[in-house]
């Protein structure tokens, strides 16, 4: 099946995951992959949740930039591959496709790699 290509969002702060409709689409696909995880796992209270839980974080930290994106932004290396890496390991040991998890992780360090 054809997987639909969703423009990677640029920066924006927390609160913009929120207003901005790029934003809340790449939060809600990764949210779904994530959520598929979690099912595999066996959390499916947590795989109920990611989307509401990361709107709520969203929410409290509106003014705030990630971490992530102020590591890019300083010319270091992020957490990217602790976090969307790891992900991408479960979800490859789990037989669970996560494409928009994996395109994240590699232009994010596509981005490290350019400094």
């Amino acid at each position: 099946r054809a997987r639909q290509v969703v423009p990677r969002p640029q920066y924006c702060n927390n609160g913009q995951i929120l207003q901005r409709e790029d934003c809340q689409t790449h939060g809600q696909q990764l949210s779904m992959e994530l959520a598929q995880i979690c099912r595999a796992r066996g959390y499916p209270d947590l795989a109920d949740n990611v989307w509401i839980d990361a709107q709520a974080v969203a929410a409290s930290t509106a003014k705030n930039h990630s971490s992530m994106r102020q590591d890019l932004a300083h010319g270091r290396r992020s957490e990217i591959d602790n976090i969307n890496g790891y992900l991408s390991e479960v979800a490859k040991s789990l037989g669970i496709s996560c494409p928009v998890n994996d395109d994240l992780w590699r232009e994010i360090r596509r981005l490290e790699d350019q400094r």
